[in-house]
């Protein structure tokens, strides 16, 4: 699974355009915001479905990378639909925060399972 999140991070990055919006930088402003909810989304995911469903951990990874990931797609569609511009910077941060708060939340699982 690690292994995964690794090369879908790194696809990501290698399928970027060279160029963005104007004023959409790397590091911009709404970049941590972008990072932290996402790596609190797929937390919070990875942790209800533990609840529901302890010794499958795999179950863990889907729902949180699906609730981390939907989110910041959603977000991203939801923008370029009312006019602006589909940031695939934020796209990459959004990745970052959901694989972050997986393997945070896998090796919280590993520690008090």
């Amino acid at each position: 699974m690690k292994r995964l999140a690794a090369m879908v991070l790194g696809l990501g990055l290698l399928l970027l355009p060279a160029e963005g919006a104007a004023g959409d930088e790397w590091l911009g402003p709404d970049k941590g915001a972008h990072f932290l909810v996402t790596l609190g989304l797929s937390s919070a995911g990875f942790g209800v479905s533990m609840g529901l469903a302890p010794q499958r951990p795999e179950l863990g990874w889907a729902a949180g990378g699906a609730l981390g990931l939907g989110a910041g797609l959603g977000k991203e569609l939801f923008d370029a639909g009312r006019g602006g511009s589909f940031s695939h910077k934020d796209l990459v941060w959004d990745v970052a925060g959901t694989v972050t708060g997986l393997l945070v939340s896998q090796g919280v699982y590993l520690l008090f399972r």
